[in-house]
């Protein structure tokens, strides 16, 4: 069955009447001797001769326009609904070693199997892009309620991300499935009364007690995955370095026995031009340290010597550049020294607990 639209009939009905029309005004298609209207002169012949040409033409464009089939509509272009996102920038193979996260990262669950296999001992700064990596602090109940108002009182430094019950060892809020506090960092170190008395231990279940509360506080290896996709560069990656860091003259808010405490902090080189926006970046790592507490002049926050950090490697502040400090979870040893806890385990610094949460 064939159908037509109203378009198309009322286009047919037109064409036939005007064929009518054309039959009758053209000489030709007349029947010979018709008789001729009386009073017709030659002003009436020229205006049926202007009137037919009018009618022809409008024929003529009626029936190319009937008989050229339309064209097809264009076609569709297939939704993206997921565009791939701008590659980030291609390392400068002049910037001392160009280094950057492998394209296959490791899982966090497969570098805390290799930390528990003691496969894995080293600083996890550069690993496991894009999770969160925390501090840890174990230490006895007695002591945890003074220990967590600490926390509270100075998130800057011990931005808390769980605690983990007293003589548990599985966090299972920050982790899928099933994960160690006792063996699933690269390496520990062991406070008895403020001393540090066992250092780069790789598996504490010796060392356990039941009465221990561990507290998971974030770090700033979290954000410097979002440093390197905006293009910046951490120079401690690049060089296969642990990162530096330094005891400060800035004072905490004392909380219980955690009197007298001073920061630590991490120091990350940049571009001076690029501060600002490294800044802005960092910023939205609340659970990470968030933003820098310093930027420029290390004397003017106790810092003597940046060639001699207190805690991981040295790292060099190449001309154009200015040290930008971070607040950095290393605090929290200094804090349980200072207050001379009875015993407690910490991570040993730089080498993190990662978890399963994706920032």
């Amino acid at each position: 069955m064939s159908t037509s639209s109203p378009k198309s009939d009322a286009v047919e009905s037109l064409l036939s009447s005007l064929e009518q029309t054309d039959e009758y005004l053209n000489p030709k298609k007349r029947a010979a001797g018709e008789p001729q209207d009386e009073g017709q002169g030659q002003d009436y012949e020229e205006k049926t001769e202007e009137l037919e040409t009018k009618i022809r033409d409008r024929l003529s464009s009626l029936k190319t326009l009937t008989s050229t089939p339309p064209p097809p509509p264009p076609p569709t272009p297939n939704p993206t609904p997921n565009p791939t996102p701008n590659p980030p920038p291609t390392p400068d193979p002049t910037y001392l070693g160009a280094h950057t996260f492998p394209p296959s990262p490791t899982p966090p669950s497969l570098l805390r199997l290799s930390c528990r296999s003691l496969t894995h001992t080293t600083p996890t700064n550069g690993l496991c892009p894009t999770y969160l990596q925390t501090n840890v602090v174990s230490l006895p109940s007695s002591s945890a309620f003074d220990f967590l108002l600490f926390c509270q009182r100075n998130p800057k430094c011990a931005p808390i991300v769980d605690v983990v019950e007293r003589g548990e060892t599985n966090p299972r809020h920050v982790i899928k499935g099933h994960a160690d506090i006792r063996t699933d960092c690269p390496s520990y170190n062991i406070y008895s009364s403020g001393v540090l008395t066992h250092t780069s231990i790789p598996d504490v279940r010796p060392f356990w007690r039941p009465d221990l509360v561990t507290f998971l506080l974030g770090c700033s290896f979290t954000f410097e995955a979002a440093l390197i996709s905006q293009g910046f560069r951490i120079r401690n990656i690049d060089e296969g370095k642990n990162v530096s860091m330094y005891k400060t003259n800035l004072r905490t808010r004392d909380a219980g026995v955690f009197k007298g405490i001073t920061y630590v902090v991490s120091m990350r080189p940049f571009k001076e031009e690029d501060v600002r926006s490294v800044i802005e970046i960092t910023r939205r790592y609340p659970n990470a340290h968030g933003g820098p507490v310093h930027v420029g002049s290390p004397e003017s926050i106790g810092i003597s010597n940046l060639d001699e950090p207190d805690f991981g490697d040295k790292c060099v502040v190449l001309p154009g550049e200015v040290p930008v400090f971070w607040a950095c979870g290393v605090t929290t040893a200094e804090a349980v020294k200072g207050a001379k806890v009875e015993f407690a385990i910490t991570h040993k610094p730089g080498c993190m607990f990662v978890t399963d949460v994706k920032m």
